[in-house]
């Protein structure tokens, strides 16, 4: 089970990355967990968190589900705890080099705490004021689900697997006015000798790239100084959904397949070629 505990910006982190977020403050993504100077607890000793399946499409799906929701008014800092968040993740996969050196940049000046809850772990990404470089480490031990509380280990993680350590993001914003590189000058790497600005902002590195899910982060739709292409985004999504349909179906799992609708599979695939960034699917549906 994965959830998202809570951030938490520390002394250091530099005015353009916190902005109204307070420093020392812990801001949850989970109310179940409360973190302590010395370990974590549940907050509500009379209330359980929810199963483990609750948000499931069914008690024997094997994919489980969690939803947590950031609320608050204009200006409270919520797209800032988000963006926090992806600051983290890039950091700490630069440091633990789980990409190529030049597919992520380093962004300066981030201190804070992301906590985490990864099966019978809680992960703790750092970077404090102290140190230039991000660590990961296991804050506690959870293993035991009959405890109230468990207490702080902070040991070390040497070796970081994106499955076993580690968890793969993907930030999806069509806002108009969200994450261009120009908003972010500030934390531009002036060392980098490219003739397109935006390869200067830690930003560019994120959007959306076909390198084996290598880069633990991504950001969709992807964008040039701020701006979409609607059409090559509709391409992809058309790609995409063609993928899915030629797919070959897992006998198994054949009420989730792409090729069932309602209670018809799909026995013929026509696919007819329109042209540029268009196709139609023709589905021969057999009543049987």
């Amino acid at each position: 089970m994965f959830k998202l505990i809570a951030v938490k910006p520390l002394k250091g982190c530099r005015d353009s990355v916190c902005k109204c977020l307070k420093t020392g403050k812990m801001y949850y993504f989970c109310n179940d967990y409360y973190i302590t100077e010395n370990g974590i607890c549940l907050r509500d000793e009379y209330v359980k968190p929810l199963p483990n399946d609750f948000f499931s499409l069914d008690t024997n799906s094997k994919l489980q589900i969690n939803i947590s929701a950031v609320v608050g008014m204009n200006g409270d800092g919520k797209s800032t705890l988000i963006e926090l968040v992806m600051r983290l993740i890039n950091n700490c996969a630069k440091h633990y080099r789980l990409t190529d050196k030049d597919n992520l940049l380093r962004i300066d000046g981030v201190k804070a705490e992301l906590y985490y809850l990864l099966d019978d772990a809680v992960y703790c990404i750092r970077e404090v004021e102290e140190n230039n470089y991000t660590s990961l480490l296991k804050y506690a031990d959870v293993s035991d689900s009959n405890a109230r509380q468990w207490n702080k280990q902070m040991t070390p993680v040497k070796s970081v697997s994106k499955m076993n350590e580690l968890f793969y993001t993907i930030v999806s914003n069509y806002s108009h006015y969200a994450y261009n590189t120009k908003d972010f000058r500030a934390e531009w790497n002036d060392n980098i000798q490219s003739q397109e600005e935006s390869e200067k902002c830690w930003l560019h590195y994120l959007f959306h790239k076909n390198d084996g899910y290598r880069t633990p982060i991504t950001i969709h739709p992807y964008r040039y100084e701020g701006n979409i292409n609607i059409n090559r985004e509709i391409e992809l999504t058309m790609q995409r959904l063609m993928a899915l349909y030629i797919q070959e179906p897992n006998l198994r799992e054949n009420d989730h397949s792409f090729r069932r609708i309602g209670d018809k599979d799909a026995e013929i695939l026509q696919l007819t070629d329109l042209g540029y960034a268009e196709f139609n699917l023709q589905m021969q549906q057999n009543s049987d």
